[in-house]
Parts: structure tokens; sequence; C-alpha cells
């Protein structure tokens, strides 16, 4: 699937469920991409497209369940944080960005206990 350049974002649950779809291209001119985009995908599902526990898609981070549970180090040249990419990461206490990231969606990060 192309999503067409002038897309400048992609909302929560867009394609959630789309089983069939594995092959997406992204446009140059999208800024955001919110929760739950792609999950329950072929793309999402394909263990091919998971790299360290981090599933990224283009220059997006759609997804990290990162392999040391503590730290995540986002990939260089990444712009865009999904909503909710690594919300479940509970465990989590160091964070990298590079200096490429351009926006990072609601609820990205876990939310600290009160």
């Amino acid at each position: 699937m192309v999503i067409p350049e002038g897309i400048t974002e992609i909302g929560a649950q867009a394609f959630y469920g789309c089983g069939n779809l594995a092959d997406i291209d992204l446009p140059s001119t999208l800024e955001s991409v919110a929760a739950n985009s792609f999950e329950e995908t072929a793309y999402f599902n394909d263990s091919y497209h998971w790299i360290n526990g981090c599933l990224y898609l283009e220059d997006v981070l759609l997804c990290a369940y990162p392999e040391t549970p503590t730290n995540l180090k986002v990939w260089d040249n990444t712009r865009i944080i999904a909503g909710g990419a690594a919300a479940y990461s509970t465990n989590l206490t160091g964070l990298v960005l590079p200096d490429s990231v351009e926006f990072m969606g609601e609820g990205a990060l876990p939310t600290a206990p009160p």
C-alpha cells in the first residue's frame, strides 16, 4: 500500500487488524502517527521487521519492546515516534533519542507512577 504524498498524519488504529497489509510506503509529508496504527497487520506480525525488540517502518518507530528492558536507543534518522510506541516498556530507565526526531506521539513512553 502506498500512502499518498500530502498525507500528514495517520490516526489511531487506522490500519489496525488489516491482516493482509504487509507492504507499506509512507509519504515524505508524514508528520505524525497515532497509537496502534499498524498493529495486527501482516507487517506488524512479521518477526523479520522486528529488530532488537523494536518495529520501524521507514523513519517511524511504531513499537518498542526493547530486548534490554531498561534502555531504549532509537535509531539514528528516526523522524517520528508513534503514539504508544513504548508505552508498555514499564521498566524503561534510559532513553537515547537522535536529533532527527521531529514528533513523539501521545503516550509514546510509559507513564511514571505517581
